[in-house]
């Protein structure tokens, strides 16, 4: 017999080598190393595609599940007034999903207290409202609502980054128009009501001080433009290594402490206004990510499929798929997000996840609805916070267009909320423009980019994780920077991190007031949330890297 080697699979995961008498050839070793390498690769792959899997079985069973659960819940009269194949074909398919909507549509009438909530007939709008909130504290889908806020003033953005940084080596060039106002303020302020004598010295103390500053903020603009978040273009490579990706000083903390020695945490308004100078900042913050949010739909679909895909119409192929999981029809277009105004099957989809709160009198009466002169009015301010979010980060701009098929615009029947995302129903975003008092453009655009990071969260939860036993978050208590108190843990979490995106949007288009309304207290939430984990280890490793990328970005913008 020749010497050789001779491969045996047994199963995937498990290869054997057998060599006879090879006699040191440098052939035979390199095929040896080559075929290895090979079965190492394969397993890799088995192990990513079983890891992958199982992080998007355990999402859908947490959460898509509960839309299966309320199906006899569903205002399920909008169902029968489709009238187009393809919604028919929806429809046969929740009716072979469930006996009980089967049983509801083939009865003559449903009683009028089987609704969403569950309630009584009787109960006031603050009642309900009060039985609606508890309600979504406890349930699993993590529903993330926004009340209203008056917005300010609109504020001019700056049109260009005002500093440039090549390298992670190279220094930054400070240019002229970089030197924020409030530094020539302070030399005018010198000079006033100063003795003859004294000025020459102010001035060159003024000059001296201003130009530690100067070299000081390139320096520290060159470091955050050198951190900018990267990521693989490869399935397996991208999985792995998600948790170093998304970090920005890693696990060295060394470099971390050099950092904070260096530059010392700023007073909130001066932060502002040094976010604002460069879109360095802008990078840092991984949900803002193009590339993060195409890989992880990537990946997302893959899990729930086992089908890859080259890229081409991934986002319609992924909610086709999705839907088949969600059983929320969400209307999809390539490259675009939808304005839904009127789509009945969306309505009811979410209704039944918990998100929209609309009895069937309610949306039979049709009061859920804009009249075609208010659709033309918020489609003109969401045209133009789109133009904004591209003009300040158009990696964000093609984000969302990936992440998000459609912003569902609907009137609550409830008072008191006015948009938000949830769990269960993944891709959409719910708003109420009629619940502002003010409708400027700086505030849609803040709206859709809050609710775009909500729905980047639970799209990285679908693919990689977040907590190890979602039992735990209800016990798990931190103190929320948006309400000014106690929540669950989860929902400080995302608290947290919507506010960290919004604030480093805000900052750059110069919306400085309220980029400070939920900034104060950020950095303490943040805090309480490391210590919770520490403590009571409610996050997974996916999860305590995504809390680290927080705090990573907070120390980075040198939050006080």
């Amino acid at each position: 017999m020749k010497s050789g080697l001779y491969l045996y699979i047994k199963r995937p995961n498990t290869c054997f080598f057998h060599t006879n008498k090879m006699k040191g050839s440098k052939d035979n070793h390199v095929l040896v190393l080559f075929l290895f390498s090979l079965a190492f690769a394969e397993s890799s792959n088995q192990n990513f595609l079983q890891n992958l899997q199982r992080n998007v079985d355990e999402y859908r069973t947490s959460h898509f599940s509960w839309n299966i659960q309320n199906l006899d819940h569903a205002n399920y009269k909008s169902l029968r007034a489709i009238e187009d194949y393809t919604d028919r074909a929806f429809r046969e398919f929740l009716l072979n999903r469930s006996p009980e909507f089967k049983h509801l549509l083939g009865s003559e009438r449903v009683a009028t207290d089987k609704n969403i909530t569950n309630g009584k007939n009787g109960e006031t709008p603050h009642e309900k409202l009060q039985m609606i909130d508890k309600k979504r504290d406890e349930q699993l889908p993590q529903t993330m609502e926004y009340a209203y806020r008056a917005n300010m003033t609109q504020l001019m953005p700056y049109e260009e980054p005002m500093v440039y940084a090549k390298n992670d080596v190279e220094t930054a060039r400070l240019m002229k128009r970089a030197v924020p106002q409030r530094m020539a303020m302070l030399i005018a302020r010198a000079h006033r009501n100063k003795r003859p004598p004294e000025r020459r010295r102010q001035k060159r103390e003024v000059n001296i001080t201003l130009q530690r500053m100067a070299n000081k903020m390139h320096q520290w603009f060159s470091i955050a433009g050198s951190m900018a978040v990267g990521f693989p273009k490869t399935d397996n490579s991208y999985f792995n290594n998600w948790n170093q990706n998304i970090v920005l000083f890693g696990k060295n903390k060394k470099d971390r402490e050099e950092f904070e020695n260096k530059f010392q945490r700023l007073p909130l308004q001066e932060m502002l206004e040094q976010l604002s100078l460069t879109d360095n900042f802008q990078h840092i913050f991984w949900p803002f990510n193009f590339d993060q949010a195409f890989m992880n739909q990537r990946l997302a679909l893959l899990g729930m499929s086992g089908l890859s895909t080259i890229g081409h119409k991934q986002k319609e192929r992924f909610y086709a798929e999705l839907e088949k999981h969600q059983t929320v029809k969400i209307p999809v277009e390539e490259g675009r997000v939808i304005l839904s105004f009127n789509h009945p099957d969306l309505v009811e989809g979410l209704n039944r996840s918990g998100l929209l709160e609309m009895s069937k009198e309610y949306v039979e009466a049709g009061r859920h609805l804009y009249t075609l002169e208010e659709q033309e009015h918020i489609t003109s301010n969401v045209q133009a916070a789109m133009d904004l979010i591209n003009s300040t980060n158009a990696d964000l701009y093609r984000a969302i267009h990936q992440v998000i098929g459609c912003i569902a615009f609907y009137k609550a029947e409830h008072r008191g909320m006015s948009g938000g995302t949830i769990s269960s129903a993944l891709g959409v975003i719910w708003e109420d423009p009629s619940a502002f008092s003010e409708q400027t453009v700086d505030n849609y655009a803040a709206q859709i980019v809050h609710e775009f990071i909500h729905s980047s969260l639970f799209l990285a939860d679908m693919v990689h994780g977040t907590y190890i036993d979602r039992s735990l978050l209800p016990k798990a208590k931190v103190y929320s920077p948006v309400r000014k108190e106690l929540r669950d843990f989860d929902k400080t979490f995302h608290a947290s991190y919507v506010t960290t995106g919004v604030t480093i949007f805000q900052s750059r288009i110069g919306d400085f007031e309220n980029a400070q309304r939920y900034t104060g207290t950020l950095r303490a939430a943040v805090d309480g949330l490391i210590a919770m984990q520490k403590g009571a280890g409610v996050l997974n490793a996916s999860g305590e890297a995504m809390l680290q990328a927080m705090d990573d970005v907070l120390t980075l913008i040198r939050m006080e």
